[in-house]
């Protein structure tokens, strides 16, 4: 990974951008740089309930964080796998709830037709 010292306006346009701190949090934590030495750095985490519900990145955000790990010779492999895993979350939640939204709409129906024919 990439680790960035920036200043107190780039954090705040950081927050603006991020969303912070309604969409995004802000959570310290503590990692190691390449020669093992560790740093206490802060880190934007989605907050629920948008961390909970699976959605594919903009095409705009993904370009972006590409560029990104291709600009700093990171292996982007890591990122196509998790928009695949997050793709097919997508479409499974999509068809969880159109299950859902059938299954309704019988018992809806079921409800309608006994309160007429009693």
């Amino acid at each position: 990974g990439v680790l960035w010292k920036i200043t107190e306006a780039c954090e705040k346009s950081l927050d603006f951008y991020e969303g912070f701190p309604s969409f995004y949090g802000k959570e310290s934590i503590r990692v190691k740089n390449q020669d093992g030495v560790e740093k206490e750095v802060f880190v934007y985490m989605m907050n629920a309930p948008h961390k909970d519900v699976p959605a594919k990145p903009s095409k705009f955000y993904l370009d972006g964080i590409l560029e990104g790990c291709k600009d700093n010779q990171i292996p982007t492999e890591s990122v196509m796998e998790a928009v695949k895993r997050t793709r097919q979350e997508v479409k499974k939640e999509k068809i969880d709830m159109q299950d859902k939204t059938y299954r309704r709409g019988n018992i809806f129906c079921g409800i309608l037709l006994e309160k007429i024919y009693l």
